[in-house]
C-alpha cells in the first residue's frame, strides 16, 4: 500500500511540473510570435477636391482598395484613416 501511495504522489507531481512546463513554453511562444508579427502602423490623410472648383467635397467616403480601412470626409474635404499597416 506505501508503495502504491508514492508512486501516486510520483504520478501528481510528474504531471503538475509538466503542465507548469507547457504553461510556461505556451506563454512564450505567444509573447515571442506576437513580437515577430508586430508591424508598425500609420495613418493616411489627404482631401478629396471637385476638380473644377477645387473646393473640397463633403461626405465623401475614401477605401483602401483591397481592405476594408476607410473614413470619410469632412466639411472640407479632408480625411484620415489610422491603424493602417506600413506598405498598403
Amino acid at each position: 500500500m506505501a508503495t502504491n501511495t508514492c508512486l501516486e504522489t510520483y504520478r501528481h507531481h510528474a504531471f503538475l511540473v509538466i503542465g507548469v512546463f507547457f504553461l510556461f513554453a505556451s506563454c512564450c511562444l505567444q509573447l515571442v510570435s506576437t513580437q515577430a508579427f508586430a508591424q508598425e502602423r500609420g495613418s493616411m490623410r489627404g482631401k478629396v477636391i471637385d476638380s473644377a472648383t477645387k473646393e473640397g467635397l463633403v461626405g465623401v467616403n475614401v477605401i483602401i482598395k483591397g481592405t476594408y480601412y476607410g473614413a470619410t470626409t469632412d466639411l472640407e474635404g479632408n480625411y484620415e484613416i489610422k491603424n493602417v499597416s506600413h506598405g498598403i
